[in-house]
């Protein structure tokens, strides 16, 4: 009889832990969404690297504001200024 309680035991156990299979995570989509997005952002940078290659200050200036307006067009984040530092008076 406790061979049959062992097995019986067992054979609940087993069909327990199939009930118990972890189910995918919302973080996945989440992070399904959030690589699209960063990959998207990418291609505006290496597209306006592509067409700036140089690393002259006009050069910079002109890749920032065509990755900038690339982004805009796919309205995608990343496109605002970085805040400015705020004045300071002085008596």
């Amino acid at each position: 009889m406790t061979i049959r309680m062992a097995y019986l035991a067992l054979a609940l156990i087993a069909s327990g832990t199939g009930l118990l299979r972890p189910t995918p995570a919302a973080a996945d989509n989440n992070w399904k969404s959030s690589n699209t997005v960063w990959h998207s952002m990418d291609k505006c940078t290496r597209a306006a690297l592509k067409q700036y290659p140089d690393h002259t200050p006009d050069a910079i200036a002109k890749r920032e504001a065509t990755r900038r307006q690339c982004l805009r067009g796919a309205n995608l984040p990343g496109d605002v200024d970085p805040p400015q530092p705020a004045a300071v008076n002085q008596r």
